[in-house]
């Protein structure tokens, strides 16, 4: 799902109507919003760009928004919206992925959607398994938080639980160590029989994991130094 947050509505429909028409833009459901209650209502762990005014209602900053996506949703991606030069050295502390500037026109929009299909891949890679019937799965490296191994079974789980198990997203016939084969580099294996997304690590602290929705994970004392430093490869590759 792609967002556009800006305080004038024919701006909003304007861009909206432009992406739909774009011939490489793939994705069909496009939001709009014109308050930051409203943006915050629609944004979800789904939105995968937002298009956001630097200059909000009232003459807010938008960059202060931005910086509060970044820290709840890192994997969205942040087009800025300007006509104002003057924010354009503010920007950086968000790290956008592109800027269009007003007034809107067809080859502005397609140069910012070739720049967000170059983005969207790296940042929200697919997992694809070919299991032993020849049926091949794909799943949305961004839906499975952690992966465990149980019952001679790989399972892939939306969230990392504590007590009841729920039930898993996909389950696969390989092994913990042979499913690492169709895994893509933001997952690291903490423990002999699981392994994290890192996309979903907030903080990485000695032995332990804290993830952004607040949930601990331990971390074996084997595997400690190998997790922290593919954490800090998966960072930095992000900055």
């Amino acid at each position: 799902m792609y967002l556009i947050y800006d305080d004038d509505l024919t701006h909003c429909a304007q861009l909206r109507t432009l992406l739909l028409s774009d011939p490489n833009n793939t994705e069909q459901d496009i939001r709009t919003a014109s308050t930051e209650a409203d943006a915050i209502r629609q944004l979800s762990g789904d939105t995968a760009v937002l298009f956001q005014d630097i200059r909000l209602e009232h003459d807010e900053n938008g960059i202060h928004f931005a910086e509060y996506i970044k820290r709840h949703y890192p994997l969205c991606l942040i087009v800025f919206i300007t006509a104002y030069a003057q924010y354009w050295e503010n920007v950086f502390s968000v790290m956008p992925s592109g800027f269009i500037t007003k007034p809107f026109t067809p080859e502005k929009v397609a140069r910012v959607v070739l720049n967000i299909n170059h983005h969207l891949p790296i940042l929200r890679p697919m997992i694809h398994i070919r299991e032993a019937d020849n049926k091949l799965v794909s799943l949305p490296a961004v839906d499975v938080v952690f992966i465990e191994n149980e019952n001679r079974r790989t399972q892939f789980y939306d969230d990392y639980y504590v007590g009841r198990k729920p039930a898993p997203l996909f389950s696969s016939h390989y092994s913990i160590a042979e499913i690492e084969q169709f895994l893509p580099s933001c997952f690291v294996r903490c423990h002999v029989s699981y392994y994290i997304n890192m996309n979903h690590i907030r903080e990485l602290r000695r032995y332990e994991m804290i993830l952004h929705n607040g949930k601990s994970i331990l971390i074996s004392q084997r595997r400690f130094k190998d997790v922290e430093n593919a954490f800090f490869r998966f960072t930095s590759d992000k900055l």
